[in-house]
């Protein structure tokens, strides 16, 4: 039982007061060094539960918004590669209009096909240009669409297109040459008009393994008597010099019959052949020709100049695409930011210790546990002194 002497009392309850008030200041220590309220669940079950569920979503949120990110940075190389093709083709076009100068003589025309070509290529190296190891443009013959991953409410519609290049109106950005035999009774100057209908032109054999990938690609086709896009233009020195290519490539290979060119006919300023063997011959005599071969991957100076209009019209588009794409994604970042941005206010409002509240409840503890602590002492002393009387 309980000694009472004059009023004292056993040190129980200042002990038991002293340690409640300690594990306030322990806790509330805890609170504030870090900032969370709920330091375990038992501090607020439910509370702790709908806090975990709401840090889930802002993670999934901010996912989503990394996604439109990289997203946006997609859209924005892409619209540059589309920028540099569109100014090529213009820079084209305008070779296009200089080569149509009746005062400029077969040499110049032949600077001009050069330039054609060299802008040529380097727009499909633009076209095969790849972001993080992703094509910029697809070249599978259609539009290929990658939607970004949605928000934690799946709510977000972003996407990109990767627009096809090397086919319709941009076959002629190719990466790889499309060849075909085309049967007909054409003349040089209508095999070429047909080929560039069909987005190409006449194929230029520029070394033995080429023409090795033709053939093989021909199969029997290969040895029918057809135009090629070899031409020597008019005023040039008979029979040897001058001869070209229509798609502007170098003349530097050649695979007469023997005993050619020999221009025993006038006018005999076109190429045909059978088995890869070149002869020439001039578009009247060329009555058994059995059709041309065409490069349906390629483009030359002599193109018709809506070849080119329409593969500007179809960049055109697709930037306006791209633009559209890239305000969308702009949107849903904007959207995903402040749904964010609630969701942590939500989380903060059940989470995150009121700091000033806090420390007054700190300040309290500390005063309570002060104040235990002395009463234990004051008891404690009491104590020894009933131990010293009783002991006499």
């Amino acid at each position: 039982m309980s000694i009472r002497l004059n009023g004292f009392v056993n040190t129980g309850y200042a002990v038991a007061n002293l340690n409640s008030a300690v594990q306030r200041v322990q806790d509330s220590l805890g609170r504030l060094s870090s900032g969370s309220r709920i330091q375990k669940t038992s501090d607020d079950a439910g509370g702790s539960a709908v806090s975990l569920k709401f840090g889930s979503a802002i993670r999934r949120t901010e996912a989503a918004a990394n996604n439109l990110l990289n997203l946006i940075s997609f859209l924005q190389v892409q619209d540059s590669a589309l920028e540099t093709i569109a100014k090529g083709i213009t820079r084209m076009m305008e070779l296009k209009s200089l080569s149509l100068d009746p005062t400029k003589s077969a040499s110049d025309i032949q600077n001009y096909s050069t330039e054609f070509s060299q802008i040529r290529q380097s727009l499909v190296d633009v076209s095969l240009s790849k972001f993080n190891g992703v094509d910029l443009f697809s070249h599978s013959g259609s539009d290929t669409v990658m939607n970004v991953g949605s928000d934690e409410g799946g709510q977000i519609q972003a996407s990109a297109t990767q627009f096809a290049l090397g086919v319709g109106a941009t076959s002629w950005l190719s990466p790889t040459a499309s060849y075909q035999f085309v049967p007909g009774a054409f003349t040089w100057e209508n095999a070429l008009a047909d080929a560039q209908s069909k987005g190409g032109t006449l194929a230029s054999i520029t070394s033995a393994a080429k023409w090795g990938e033709i053939s093989a690609s021909l199969g029997a086709d290969a040895s029918r008597l057809m135009w090629i896009g070899g031409f020597q233009p008019l005023g040039s020195a008979e029979p040897s010099t001058g001869w070209s290519w229509i798609d502007g490539e170098p003349f530097d290979y050649t695979n007469w019959v023997p005993g050619n060119p020999d221009n025993h006919l006038p006018n005999q300023n076109f190429i045909w052949m059978a088995n890869g063997a070149w002869d020439d011959i001039d578009t009247a005599s060329a009555t058994t020709v059995e059709g041309y071969l065409l490069n349906s991957a390629s483009i030359a100076l002599s193109n018709p100049e809506s070849t080119l209009e329409y593969a500007l019209q179809y960049i055109a588009n697709c930037r306006a695409k791209n633009g559209a794409d890239t305000s969308a994604a702009s949107r849903w970042l904007d959207n995903a930011k402040t749904h964010s941005i609630s969701l942590e206010t939500a989380n903060s409002k059940i989470s995150d210790v009121d700091v000033a509240g806090e420390s007054t409840r700190l300040s309290r503890a500390n005063v309570l546990a002060q104040s235990a602590a002395s009463a234990l002492a004051q008891g404690n002393a009491a104590q020894n002194v009933i131990v010293k009387l009783v002991n006499g």
